[in-house]
Parts: C-alpha cells; structure tokens; sequence
C-alpha cells in the first residue's frame, strides 16, 4: 500500500547529498511538521522508529564531516527531535484523594508516645482527617542500642520520627524510606524558596544524595549572642556576622582583666563541660577531624589541632574565657537553675556560643528573675577559607515515610501537615524558641535579630565531619580531663596531646575491629543464605 504524500520526504533523506549539514530546507520543514502531528494510528511508532534511526544516522556522519558548515540548521535539528522524545513524557498527575467514606488506620512513631495526640498539631490533624486513626507509639529506644532497621521490622510504623541524621543516612541507604518529591510535587506542596528556608532543605537532600527523604519542621543551629550594655560601656566594638573563631577571641580578649565595680568581667562565657567543649567547637568550624574509622587513624594530635589548644589556653589563662560551675549530669536541673550559674544570663560575661534553642531559657530566666538585660545576636564563627558556612547544623526530628507503609498516601496527609504553614505558624508563637525551616513564617522575636541563624548556609558535606568517624563519648571525657588539667597547670600541652592521642587511637582500634567482625558476620550469614 503506497504511503500517503505526508511520507514522501522520508524517503528522500537517504539520498539527500551532505550540503547544509546534509538537510536542504524543505526537508528540514518537514522535520518539523512530522515533530508536531499528534497522529494516534497504528503507524505512530513505527515512522517514529524509522525517522529517528535514518535520521540518527546521517546527523552521526554529518556532525564528524560538516557540522561546521551550519551549525544553526544542526541546533534546529538536534532541538527538532529532541521534542520527539520529549513528546512521550507523561505530566504528573495529581494526587488521588482519600476516600473520606473509608477509615485509615496510621501508626506513627513519636517521642512524646500518646501524649502527641493531645498537642496542637495533634489534635488538628484529628479535627481535619477523622476517619484517621492515628496510632502513636514510642520511637526506638536508644538506651537498648538496637539496631534501627530491626526495630523497624518490628514496629512497622508508617511515619517515622527520626531524631538522629546517621540514623536518617542509614535507613536511606538502606531503601527504607520512601522519597518524598513525587508525593510532594503532585500534590502541589511547595519546596522551593517561596515556602523553606534554602539551607535546611538543601541539608535534608543532601543526606538522600539530592533526593528528598524526610521533612523536618525545625531546625536548631548556633549563634554568638552578646550584651550590647557591656560591649557600650567598655567601648568595644559590637560583634558581627561571619567573624572568625581568631576575631572572635580577640573581641573577647578586649574585656580580659576589666571589672564592673567589684564584679569581674569576661570576654567569654565557656561550656560547663569544660575547656575541651570550645577546642572542639573551633576543630569542628575549621573541618578538623578527630580520626578516621576506616583508615583506623586518630588524629588529635596535629600540628592544626595543637594551634588550637594553645589559643584557648591562652585565652583561659588570661581570664578571657569563664569557667561556669560544674554540674553533676546524672542529675535533671531546671533551665533556670542552669542560667544563675551561667555568666552571659547574669550579666558579667560579654559573648557566648551557644544554640539557638538558649534564646528560649534566656527570656524566660530574665523574666521570671526580673532582670535587665539588653542582648542580641550574631552568625556563629566561621572557617576563613568558607565565610559564607556553617557546620552547626542540627534537625530537631525528621519526618519519613516507611518503605513498606500500607497507607503512604494518608502518611503522607501527616508529613504535610506537620511540615505546614499552619503548624510553623502556631510553633512560632509558642514561647518555646524554635527555628522554623519554612521561610513563609513570620518571625516571632522582634528584638532577635533573624539573620543570626539564617545568615549561613550548611556546610554541606561537612557536617558530621568528626562525629560521623566513631562515637566520642569516652574520647571526649579523657580530652575534657586532659584539657582542664593542662589550663592548670598540672600538665604539658605535649603530655595532654600525647595522651588524648593514644585515648583515640585505642577508641578508633577498638572500634574499627568490632565493625570489621560485625561485616564478617553479615558476609558468614550471607554465604550461609
């Protein structure tokens, strides 16, 4: 059976000689017809196929011999049937909406068990979904170790509560978290910009590779907070944004030895769990790893982490730092009874390092002891080489979809409505200070500046730097004793690195062998299978 006219020009390409990239106009028009009909015949794929082939090949010889010669009749050829292809693609239908006549059955793993039914965002997603019923039960229970995807299999809840990113990093890895972007695009949930905050979200992809697997409606980061009062009446220039650890302590070191009546004044309030606390503080800043649990390497003791311990000796020494009292950590104190001990919430220390969630118990010790005290807040200090980063980080809880949930559609009706405005909006006038990862909220603390925890961006890659190596429990105890005994007096800074030095080398040997058994293990247990 002839072809219709239509087809004609199909035939004529193999011997279309290679002047114009091979293709004179007329031919190249009826390129462009065929492009755009929308023929839906038993033909469609096969002249599809015929085309695309022919054509392939003679743009293949073409684009190594003559390319050259035109190359704006080559763009409109490559853009011709490109759109061939992209004629294919199906638009992302929204999502089906649940049956309001059915009852969902939703189990969802939370930190605060049954009482999350009885919190705001609760009970406003009881009131908006009743024919939901949300089971709540208790996150995995981290004093049991247990492994995360045993507990998984055991409680099977369609929403996870995830409170620890290597926990997150795990469970991704392991294919057990649904990615969210799909869910969210078709149900035209915004992403971008105009609803979240850049940083925490590009955090957040980062973990799943640039796939989004979990949503978390805050995040917790630190800032530099400062006493305009002291700064003034000692004429030292304010603190600012993106200052360096090295500016920062020579800010600090202006009010060393001063005194407010017979009030002794410093630079900097230090951490309760001692000295050790700001050199890993600077290490952490400055991308500085404590060791490295694949290579079975500690590094404690280099020449970039030496200069650090020297500078906040040094600054130790000269009474620019304070030293808060120490408290017992197997006893529970009130915030308020924490803050009378702490220099800055007294009024007598100029700056401290602390988290964003401190503005929370700062307004409520002034408050309730009924003191003045006019303070604001900077970026946290930043690595030279990357002023505009931060590696203080932190999510409060993540919000995830089990991989073998029965219902992720109506799971999915629960991570949008704790990650919703409408939810940011009523955290945000709690008096509990959180950090909202949306970027539509209004902002609460007037007197606060905002761009002290959003002015940075995550330095991504970075983050977990030197938590991720091993677990520092025991290593940071014997680095905090050695650091306190060298600001003493009572030891070298080369016997206090020495020592620090072979406390990780035995954690990281330690633990580099117990994974290495525990992989042999799994490959035994595979083999066996």
């Amino acid at each position: 059976m002839k072809k219709p006219d239509s087809f004609d020009w199909e035939a004529k390409l193999t011997g279309s000689p290679l002047n114009n990239a091979g293709f004179n106009k007329e031919l190249m028009r009826k390129v462009r017809e065929r492009v755009e009909m929308n023929e839906h015949t038993s033909r469609k794929r096969s002249w599809k196929t015929a085309v695309v082939s022919s054509v392939a090949a003679v743009i293949l010889f073409v684009g190594s011999v003559t390319l050259w010669a035109a190359p704006g009749l080559w763009e409109d050829t490559r853009t011709a049937f490109t759109s061939l292809f992209q004629k294919e693609k199906t638009p992302d239908k929204p999502l089906p909406q649940l049956d309001p006549e059915k009852e969902y059955t939703l189990k969802f793993s939370h930190f605060n068990g049954d009482n999350f039914l009885m919190m705001q965002e609760g009970q406003s997603f009881i009131i908006r979904h009743p024919n939901m019923n949300l089971q709540v039960t208790q996150p995995r229970d981290f004093s049991k170790q247990e492994d995360i995807s045993t507990w998984l299999d055991k409680t099977a809840p369609d929403v996870i509560t995830i409170y620890s990113t290597e926990e997150f990093t795990k469970l991704i890895e392991d294919n057990r978290l649904l990615p969210l972007d799909t869910y969210a695009k078709r149900d035209g949930f915004a992403l971008g910009e105009e609803a979240y905050e850049a940083g925490p979200m590009q955090l957040l992809r980062e973990y799943g590779n640039g796939t989004l697997y979990g949503l978390a409606p805050q995040f917790e980061t630190y800032a530099v907070y400062y006493n305009e009062e002291l700064f003034k009446k000692f004429g030292v220039d304010l603190p600012t944004d993106n200052m360096t650890w090295d500016e920062l302590l020579a800010l600090a070191d202006r009010f060393a030895g001063l005194k407010d009546g017979a009030q002794t004044i410093y630079g900097l309030e230090g951490s309760r769990n001692g000295m050790f606390d700001l050199i890993q503080q600077i290490g952490m800043t400055n991308n500085l790893r404590m060791g490295d649990l694949e290579k079975g390497k500690a590094y404690m003791n280099t020449a970039e982490w030496r200069v650090i311990w020297e500078r906040v000796l040094a600054a130790y020494e000269r009474g620019t730092v304070h030293t808060p009292e120490f408290f017992d950590t197997s006893k529970s104190y009130t915030y308020t009874k924490l803050l009378k001990k702490d220099a800055f919430a007294s009024g007598y220390a100029a700056m401290k390092m602390e988290r964003s969630s401190y503005v929370s118990g700062l307004l409520e010790y002034t408050q309730k002891e009924n003191k003045s005290l006019k303070w604001n807040a900077v970026s946290a200090p930043v690595y030279a080489a990357n002023p505009e980063e931060s590696t203080f980080y932190s999510f409060n809880a993540i919000y995830a979809i089990n991989a073998n949930s029965q219902n992720p559609r109506a799971a999915w009706e629960l991570i949008k409505h704790l990650n919703s405005k409408e939810v940011a909006q009523s955290h945000s006038y709690t008096y509990e200070f959180k950090l909202p990862t949306r970027s539509d909220v209004k902002w609460k603390q007037e007197n606060v500046r905002r761009e002290s925890f959003y002015t940075l961006r995550p330095s991504i890659g970075k983050m977990d730097l030197i938590q991720s190596h091993f677990p520092l429990y025991s290593l940071i105890k014997q680095a905090s004793i050695q650091a306190d005994l060298a600001a003493q007096g009572k030891k070298s800074l080369d016997d206090a690195l020495t020592d620090v030095q072979q406390e990780a080398q035995h954690t990281i040997a330690e633990l580099k062998a117990k994974n290495e058994d525990a992989n042999t293990g799994k490959g035994a247990d595979s083999e066996d299978e």
